[in-house]
């Protein structure tokens, strides 16, 4: 069976595929114009630029400040951040948990005003942002740098998101920009604090603002009326709670062994004497001692029985090893005292 000029068909179902002399197979026409170069060797090209920009880019800090600065920016003030091919994400993360107050508080207004500032003195198309940015001066670089970098700082608390090591940079950037709360506007109200921690803490705090005196005349009111008087109380006092201290500057090396070696004499000391009387008596005496091979007197036990005679003592030694010689010694006369023989 045939199928046109070109097909016979087997009585199996199979298609023999016959040609003829007056029907030759056309070979195909060489393009003479400019192909695309495919996608695959574009992908590599641009893979080596990619590294050669990387390499040029690392030996000019200046120009890599200037890229990541048009960036940030892009993605700060332009709804399409991506005419930079940095890959720089810059996330300005909410706030969950509305606070009282937050969006009126002073810091909220200055940010606010200072976005509004740069958005003014920025190009509106994002194309133009390049050539604005490198016709500024640096201060002016300097400046907008500092304030896009400003709007990704997170140090948010959350429950479900325990990050200390993030909490405790957040420590370190508040010492490093010397950040004061109080300066910043946030003072302790019924709203924002004192109405919404128990009595114990409201006392507390007007014991560390005031005195204690302070404390116990509010100390019989119901709480919502001890948050109220707190609240005056606590008024231009400067008190802080302690998430919003934050972390006080570290001391130098030489004040912290000093520190440590006063803590360990004096609980020598108050072991030695039994009493804090003791210890407040020779606290002057040993709050300036270098080292550790100190050589304390106990000035009750000597070499002869008198106090005149004071024996040595290293404070590697136990209290064990000399306080209770006495004890030991009058135990062992004891055992071997001869029986009575009345």
């Amino acid at each position: 069976m045939r199928r046109g000029d070109g097909a016979a068909v087997c009585g199996t179902g199979h298609v023999d595929i016959v040609t003829t002399a007056d029907a030759p197979i056309p070979e195909p026409e060489e393009d003479e114009g400019l192909a695309a170069i495919s996608d695959r060797l574009m992908t590599e090209l641009t893979s080596h630029r990619t590294l050669g920009l990387r390499q040029a880019l690392g030996e000019r800090p200046d120009v890599a400040f200037l890229a990541a600065l048009h960036a940030l920016t892009l993605r700060s003030f332009y709804h399409y951040g991506s005419d930079s091919c940095l890959e720089l994400e810059l996330k300005s993360v909410g706030f969950s948990a509305q606070a009282p107050g937050l969006n009126d508080s002073a810091s909220a207004e200055a940010i606010r005003a200072r976005h509004e500032n740069w958005a003014r003195a920025l190009p509106k198309e994002s194309t133009e942002l390049w050539d604005a940015l490198q016709e500024w001066d640096s201060d002016s670089r300097s400046s907008l740098f500092a304030h896009v970098v400003s709007l990704s700082v997170n140090a948010v608390h959350e429950a479900w998101n325990r990050r200390p090591r993030t909490l405790h940079h957040a420590d370190q950037l508040g010492c490093a920009v010397e950040l004061d709360m109080v300066a910043a506007g946030w003072r302790p109200t019924v709203d924002n604090f004192l109405g919404r921690v128990t009595k114990a803490r409201i006392l507390q705090a007007v014991s560390e603002a005031r005195d204690q005196r302070a404390a116990d005349r509010i100390e019989h009111m119901k709480k919502g009326d001890m948050a109220r008087e707190a609240e005056s109380l606590l008024a231009d006092t400067g008190w802080l709670p302690e998430p919003l201290r934050g972390a006080e500057p570290r001391a130098s090396a030489e004040t912290t062994a000093k520190g440590d070696i006063t803590a360990v004499v004096e609980d020598v000391l108050f072991q030695a004497w039994g009493s804090t009387s003791g210890r407040s008596r020779h606290r002057r005496m040993f709050s300036g001692i270098p080292n550790t091979s100190l050589v304390l007197e106990n000035p009750r036990v000597s070499a002869r029985g008198s106090s005149r005679c004071p024996r040595p003592f290293s404070l590697r030694r136990r209290r064990a090893s000399w306080c209770c010689r006495g004890r030991r010694v009058r135990s062992r006369r004891r055992r071997n005292r001869p029986p009575c023989r009345a």
